[in-house]
């Protein structure tokens, strides 16, 4: 009876307990370790995307977005970057910081688009090279719907690319 009532108990405990937080994508990690380096805050959201992308010749531009979802149901978009040396041999330069408040309606569509289960199964586009200079980009996406990572250059197509699209500032497509 003990035994039934300390295992009734564990159990409830375990399912009462937060779930653990996703274990983030090399690239995500590296797009913090920018962030912090550049002295950005650590956003704090149960809704987070993180878009990172890189570019390489000359010179390597690297761009870090992430979006937050506030308590008001708006995202708020912060970006930051670097240039550092790629061919040339120059120090590090950080990139100007921006925030954006997407507005209402591209608020609730990048929600609709974090409800879909879709989303979070899309298959990653056809691999192919990166041209020298071409960004290789990073979107990862964590939410209580789902956590998702994808990699791509070029443009990224469907719901994934559709929320790209909004974080990056390139329109719906």
């Amino acid at each position: 009876m003990i035994g039934a009532a300390l295992l009734a108990a564990s159990i409830a405990a375990a399912q009462s307990q937060p779930a653990a937080a996703p274990r983030l994508a090399p690239e995500t990690i590296q797009a913090i370790q920018l962030r912090r380096r550049l002295g950005v805050e650590d956003p704090q959201s149960r809704s987070i995307i993180y878009v990172r992308s890189e570019a390489a010749h000359h010179l390597t531009d690297e761009y870090v977005r992430v979006a937050t979802r506030g308590a008001d149901g708006r995202w708020t978009i912060v970006s930051i970057g670097e240039e550092r040396s790629g061919i040339l041999q120059i120090e590090p330069q950080p990139l100007p910081r921006e925030t954006n408040l997407l507005g209402p309606a591209d608020s609730a569509a990048l929600d609709r688009l974090l409800r879909m289960r879709a989303l979070y199964g899309q298959r990653p586009p056809r691999e192919r090279q990166a041209a020298i200079g071409a960004y290789f980009h990073v979107i990862e996406i964590v939410t209580p719907q789902g956590h998702v990572v994808m990699r791509w250059t070029g443009r990224l197509r469907g719901r994934l690319g559709r929320v790209a699209s909004l974080i990056m500032g390139c329109g719906e497509d």
